[in-house]
């Protein structure tokens, strides 16, 4: 009999960190466009089966280069987590 045993810690941290990084914005630790996109499809396939409605709010902040680039990226950095 042969026996491995290794500790798979740190593959696992590292699994579910990619996972994070692949599906969420690291600045506002928001879901990014295709986890939107994947829990949306979701929702409406889940009220279309219950006979309910979806609603989805979208949030534009205009001229927000201007920002950035006025005030600097870590300005606006903190504008946008704040918002």
């Amino acid at each position: 009999y042969v026996w491995v045993v290794s500790d798979i810690t740190d593959r696992k941290r590292a699994e579910q960190e990619l996972r994070y990084l692949a599906n969420y914005d690291t600045l506002t630790g928001l879901p990014n466009r295709s986890l939107l996109s994947e829990r949306l499809a979701r929702a409406v396939v889940r009220a279309r089966r219950q006979g309910t409605r979806v609603a989805v709010l979208f949030l534009d902040l205009d001229r927000f280069k201007d920002v950035n680039d006025s005030m600097g990226h870590a300005a606006g950095d903190r504008i946008l987590k704040s918002a």
